[in-house]
């Protein structure tokens, strides 16, 4: 089973929770980047013909972390057969899901670009995030001192279930954790077993007291996969 974290941010100590920008657990910079890629081949007429170019590839990722509603953005004619190359692929990848201040997916529209270009006289291949300026930041890192992970529920293993869980956590001025809400995909009714192991094991996470300039109460997103190793 694998477990990936999301990031928590500070606020000023006037506002509610529902106004902060929270922090993340994990790095804040991955929101919207791709969590697994598969590369697209280089295009052999390209490589004949020895040429480069871009692909913006946009869309609004879900919180099953695939990309739907995808428009794709070529620098030049030639790029098309890069473009092709990029759709082949597209579908096997999986991305962070930009979230909302309540730690749950936005559906924002995110741009990755894939560069096809050449290097020491070698085609490759690049994969760069391209922020949207207009967005909020996602506010700034903070870890734990003590955590208990979630594990896999036993009833969800036996009935073959996978999850990919949001989470938002309530912190309060001494560090513990009084409030857990957490939401998991695909919706349906068997995911009361991961909502529950998450909310039972992280309430008794620990994390340093607040500051000064904290609110009385910080949010702290996260997320985590239950997934079975191939």
């Amino acid at each position: 089973m694998l477990f990936a974290a999301a990031p928590l941010m500070a606020t000023p100590a006037d506002t509610t929770p529902s106004q902060q920008t929270p922090f993340q657990v994990d790095d804040p910079a991955r929101l919207g980047r791709p969590s697994r890629i598969v590369p697209p081949e280089f295009p052999k007429k390209a490589i004949e013909q020895r040429l480069s170019g871009f692909v913006d590839v946009e869309g609004r990722v879900t919180p099953l972390r695939q990309m739907e509603d995808v428009e794709f953005r070529t620098d030049s004619p030639e790029s098309l057969l890069f473009r092709h190359a990029v759709e082949e692929v597209l579908g096997l990848w999986e991305f962070h899901p930009p979230t909302e201040n309540d730690c749950f997916p936005s559906g924002r529209r995110v741009v990755n670009r894939v560069s096809f270009e050449w290097k020491d006289g070698e085609p490759k291949i690049f994969v760069t995030f391209t922020p949207d300026p207009k967005l909020p930041p996602h506010g700034r890192q903070i870890r734990a001192l003590e955590r208990v992970e979630p594990q896999y529920p036993r009833a969800a293993i036996v009935q073959g279930l996978q999850a990919i869980a949001y989470v938002q956590l309530h912190i309060a001025p001494d560090g513990s954790v009084p409030k857990v809400e957490a939401r998991a995909y695909p919706e349906r009714k068997a995911n009361a077993y991961f909502v529950k192991e998450i909310e039972t094991k992280m309430a008794k996470w620990r994390f340093p007291p607040a500051g000064v300039d904290d609110p009385q109460i910080r949010l702290a997103c996260y997320d985590v996969l239950f997934r079975f190793k191939p």
